[in-house]
């Protein structure tokens, strides 16, 4: 398999797929067709606008950025040994070389190869200060340049690491694997897998599936110790993810150091010896497999199940309609309206407002929203993790000259941490509410696809003597899990959007001072200044959590959570309620059509009939490409695992 073979495969399936969209659209139009989901839509414009992040993560220090160094082949990010990357490097493939910072508001500001460990590298920050962005969160830093190893489309994402000294770097790490459509996850030889990695993956694993594992520094160990490592990590990534994972778990070694050398030696013969000397070609060949079915398989799979089901649901209708129109009596055709009216009234029954399934997943989406509060408390609680890390830093502060380096910025520093803590939180929060709509979407399309009183497992001829007789068809419809990709959009598939703005903390003043100690000796000075650092710390974390859950939000009279919490709930309310009142008035819709059929003349069913089937025909057709484009896609799934 290699993407020269593949991609021509993938482009020619993404185009064919797109041009059946477009003709299920245009086919769907006459007002006697089932209408198009919303999720059709996304389908569409997920294949139109592809994009797929390869998110590189770890623990701290466990060389990411080295080992993306060596899959670029140039001293690009920045690496050290000290913690290095604070912000996300988005690195893609491109003729021209340039470099921007993208922030949150959706606004650039384009800087040099130069300016990269300036904006990205804690090091930097540590002896400059931190970067200011004029009250703007950075997003990630864009880097564009030549990398033929992406394929189209694709860019390869570097994080901070986990476990950080810096809280930040993990909440961005956090924050931005929520985008992930897959996740390359990099060990070292140090130690098996953690409790604190076991943990963030199985968050990496409710968002994709594609996830691969490296092992970076083995030229650091001997080679008995790395191996041990690898076997005995394996063995407790397939006991937590071997059902998760798109593959069973495996573990590559990879020596970057050796494999940079490698793009950097002139001789190919020497270039090709280091390049199998740091196992990379292994590791190469997975992560191609990896991104190739991301591209693939993710969009174009779900693409292809949801022209299925409108497909299905179509063929479906039409079938209805021709049953009522050539059924043979009055009592035949009252028999269908009744059992139209039978379905819907059994729809109302198990999706009304009343009914136990719509008050189950308000019960799951009231427990999400009760967390929410839960999780919020912890990031300015004296147990949380911020507090922690600051009350530490001043435990640990032993000149005057660090006291007043630390009060320049640290309250700018804790404010920022708190705030993406905060919105962690919220985007988590609003993931998991859309996963229970989500599924309810998903249980009210099965019932739909299913409430036919005509039979839908095939589809017999129906017509007038002397028209044309149509090919019998067996109608498949694949059940199709949201791919990697689709989540996100997804929030748009009641029709609205469910995700409120992210509220976000404005603390009045970010600057602490330090006091001085008059003839006190140097150590009686810090230590006086400790004390005041710490209650500092504590009224800062009050003033925090004083915004958050009591002070009211500036025009209104509930707290940035109450306001959060109250506006997503409302909003998955409102978004059950639309696709409820859709589903129902394209049932009733349904209903007064077949009432109005069953009251055609003889010569108005005649000309109802020829019509009713072209329109078949023209379903047909679309049977027809979508047949072909399953033969593409099983194609392309042999093309992956050959």
């Amino acid at each position: 398999m290699n993407w020269q073979e593949l991609e021509p495969v993938t482009i020619e399936l993404r185009n064919k797929l797109i041009a059946t969209l477009t003709a299920i659209r245009q086919a769907s139009e006459p007002e006697n067709i089932s209408k198009i989901s919303q999720t059709l839509l996304v389908a569409e414009e997920l294949l139109s606008k592809p994009g797929y992040d390869i998110v590189i993560c770890g623990e701290v220090k466990r060389g990411k950025s080295t080992f993306i160094n060596a899959l670029i082949g140039q001293e690009l990010l920045p690496t050290g040994v000290k913690e290095t990357t604070s912000q996300v490097f988005r690195i893609s493939n491109s003729a021209d070389e340039s470099f921007s910072l993208v922030f949150t508001d959706g606004s650039t500001v384009p800087v040099s190869r130069s300016d990269l460990s300036r904006y990205g590298s804690q090091v930097d920050a540590d002896l400059m200060g931190e970067p200011i962005f004029q009250n703007r969160q950075l997003d990630y830093i864009q880097v564009n340049i030549p990398f033929e190893f992406l394929p189209e489309g694709v860019s390869i994402v570097d994080t901070p690491g986990l476990g950080a000294l810096y809280k930040s770097h993990e909440l961005i790490t956090n924050r931005y694997v929520l985008n992930a459509s897959a996740v390359v996850f990099v060990f070292d030889p140090n130690q098996p897998m953690v409790q604190q990695e076991k943990a963030f993956l199985e968050k990496v694993f409710a968002v994709t599936p594609y996830v691969m594992f490296v092992m970076t520094k083995i030229d650091c160990f001997d080679e008995a110790h790395w191996i041990n490592q690898i076997s005995r990590s394996e063995t407790l990534l397939k006991e937590a993810f071997g059902d998760n994972c798109y593959a069973m778990p495996k573990i590559f070694p990879v020596a970057s150091a050796t494999l940079f050398d490698a793009a950097q030696e002139s001789e190919a013969d020497i270039r090709e010896e280091l390049v199998e000397v740091s196992y990379f070609p292994a590791a190469q060949v997975e992560l191609a497999k990896l991104m190739y079915q991301t591209v693939g398989l993710s969009r174009t799979q779900f693409a292809y199940d949801e022209a299925a089901k409108q497909k299905n649901r179509a063929l479906a209708g039409l079938e209805e309609q021709l049953a009522m129109i050539t059924a043979g009596t009055k009592e035949e055709q009252e028999k269908f309206k009744q059992e139209k009216a039978r379905i819907i009234s059994l729809f109302e029954q198990t999706w009304g407002p009343a009914s136990v399934k719509r008050k189950e997943v308000m019960q799951e989406v009231q427990l999400i929203l009760n967390s929410v509060h839960n999780r919020a408390s912890q990031i300015t609680a004296a147990t949380g993790s911020i507090y922690r890390d600051y009350y530490r830093q001043i435990e640990e502060l032993s000149s005057m000259a660090q006291v007043r380096s630390f009060s320049e910025s640290v309250a700018t520093k804790i404010v920022g941490e708190a705030s993406m803590a905060w919105q962690t939180i919220a985007a988590n929060a609003q993931r998991e509410v859309m996963a229970s709509l989500s599924v309810l979407k998903t249980r009210m399309d099965e019932f739909s696809n299913t409430a036919s009183f005509a039979a839908t497992d095939s589809f017999a001829t129906v017509g007038l003597s002397g028209v044309e007789k149509f090919q019998s068809y067996k109608g498949q419809y694949i059940d199709a899990s949201v791919m990697t990709g689709v989540g996100a959009s997804l929030l748009s598939l009641a029709g609205i959007s469910v995700a409120p703005i992210v509220p976000v903390l404005i603390i009045g003043t970010l600057l602490w001072g330090w006091i001085k100690g008059g003839e006190d000796s140097e150590r009686k000075q810090v230590e006086k200044n400790k004390i005041y650092l710490k209650t500092s710390l504590s009224d800062l974390m009050n003033e925090i959590n004083s915004q958050m859950f009591h002070v009211p939000m500036s025009g209104g009279h509930q707290s940035m959570a109450q306001a959060f919490t109250s506006h997503l709930g409302a909003s998955v309310e409102k978004a059950m309620t639309h696709l409820y009142e859709t589903e129902k008035s394209r049932f009733n819709h349904d209903l007064q059509r077949l009432d109005e059929q069953a009251k055609l003349g003889a010569e108005q069913k005649q000309t109802a009939l020829v019509g009713l089937n072209e329109q078949r025909k023209q379903w047909l057709a679309v049977t027809t490409q979508l047949a072909g484009e399953e033969k593409i896609l099983n194609h392309i799934k042999e093309m992956l695992t050959a």
